[in-house]
This record gives C-alpha cells, structure tokens and sequence, in this order.
C-alpha cells in the first residue's frame, strides 16, 4: 500500500517541481543558493540580468571577488552567522557589475544547510543614490533640519541641528519630535502634529507662527519652523526646519527700546522735529 501511494504522489511532486523551477526562474528577485565554500552553486536569470554578467561566469568565480572590497570584512560576518544558525534580512552590500560600477544589494539569507545557503537579494542601487543625494542635501541645508515619520519619531538630523539643540544624532533619532519642544507644549504640539499628519502640507518659514524650541541644556529659544511632506515609496515623512530667532527678536527688542526712548526725550525737553528732504 505504502509503495502505491507513493507511486500515486510522483505526478504531484513532478508537477511541484516544475512549478518551483518557473517560479525560480520568474522571479524577479535574485535567488540563489550558495556555498558556505564561496562559490554561488545556482542562481536565477535575475543574476544575470542585475549585473551584466552571464550565470556560467558568476558560477565560476569566488562571490567575495565580486563584493566592493569595504564591503567584504561585513559580508564575511554575515556568512559567519548564517553558518551558525542565525538568518539574515536586509543586510546590504555592493556587488560590481561587468561593466565594472558597483550595485547595492539588498540580502535575505537563510541559515546554512549541508552546507548551503539559501538567499534572496534586491538591487536597491537607485534607492542608495536617492538616500546618499537627499543625505547630502540635508548635511548642506543652513539651518536645522530634522525629518520625522508619520508617527512623529525623528528618523534623520542634519549636523546644524546637533550643533543647536545640543543632542547627538544617536540621541535623537528615533525619539519623538517633542524632544526638541519644551515640555509645557508637549500635548499640544502632539494633536497638531495628529491634525499635519493627516493633512500635510508646506508650511514657509516667517509664515507668521512662532514657535519655541528648547536644548539638551535645558536652553529656550524663539524659532521660526517651516513644515512640508516628503513622499516616499507609501510612506510619507515631514521635513522640518528650525531656525533660532534670538539675535533677530533681541534686535527687535533693542529698536523698540531705542524708539521709546526716543519718543520720551523729544516729549520732555518739548522739542518740535520734523523730516527734510534735501534734494527738494
């Protein structure tokens, strides 16, 4: 009976395999299965398609040798914990392509087996540039710069924030906005980030709102805060910069005092003035 069964399933299993097979090699992923040896044992048409070479040469050369070289001391750990049992997921690294410039790689590898690893990789090349460009954009910005998600949780700072609010960028990011605000403002400030969240829109420096800031120091500063969405993928994440107004508001303060004082010594001394255009 036990032999007839399995007679019977063979079909079903030959069909499971074909099925595998396409879907292996359909994939737009990158899948493959490499050696704890370094040596990639089967990879799909995505490989090739990904970087320029064919499945025959990547087949036949060590993977290290085709890992960007300040990429390889981190490849070699991660392989390191996979033989030990421990997965991967989105570890990244750069791979070159035949025509010899480098694609970021996004892994997920599952633990050794027999001696085998099983993984899937994403290019995310367009992604890094994207993130280097807009990290870029934000180290160059005048003044500090914050971006948030939608949840409010700080996800990027800019050397000018650091330098304000006295945090470090391991500091801030992933605490809620409200760090940066003084604590009498914090339930406040969180129903209208609530009320921008769920209709994001770009708000201008000097629109007319002041707002006031506070430091790790315990410092308190006027500011002045522009606002605007980013969109990314799904996701949307504010961008916020920060401003300290103090010198300005204190300028302010000094002419408003100046012209007082001028007003009070014309109205003692009874003295009439006027203004004279010279050139009439």
């Amino acid at each position: 009976m036990t032999d007839i069964t399995q007679e019977n399933n063979l079909p079903d299993l030959a069909k499971q395999d074909s099925s595998m097979e396409r879907l292996f090699n359909l994939s737009l992923q990158m899948l493959c299965i490499a050696g704890v040896d370094g040596y990639f044992k089967r990879l799909n048409p995505a490989f090739s398609k990904t970087l320029g070479y064919t499945l025959e040469e990547l087949l036949t050369v060590p993977f290290i040798e085709l890992i960007h070289p300040d990429d390889r001391e981190a490849t070699d750990m991660v392989i390191q914990k996979l033989t030990q049992g421990e997965p991967t997921v989105n570890f990244e690294n750069r791979y070159r392509h035949k025509d010899g410039s480098y694609r970021w790689l996004s892994w997920c590898s599952a633990p050794a087996q027999d001696g085998l690893l099983f993984a899937s990789a994403v290019d995310v090349t367009e992604h890094k540039r994207a993130e280097m460009m807009f990290k870029g954009l934000l180290a160059s910005a005048p003044d500090a710069t914050l971006i948030a998600d939608k949840e409010g949780k700080i996800v990027l700072v800019n050397a000018v924030a650091e330098q304000l609010f006295g945090f470090t960028k391991s500091e801030m990011i992933g605490q809620p906005i409200e760090i940066v605000i003084p604590a009498r403002y914090h339930q406040s400030h969180t129903k209208h980030r609530t009320n921008y969240a769920a209709k994001p829109h770009v708000r201008l420096m000097g629109a007319g709102i002041e707002l006031r800031g506070i430091c790790k120091n315990g410092r308190e500063f006027p500011a002045e805060i522009s606002l605007g969405p980013i969109q990314v993928g799904d996701d949307t994440f504010i961008f916020c910069a920060i401003r300290d107004i103090t010198a300005r508001k204190e300028s302010e303060q000094a002419l408003r005092s100046s012209e007082e004082r001028f007003d009070l010594a014309v109205k003692g001394t009874n003295a009439g003035i006027w203004d004279w255009d010279l050139r009439t």
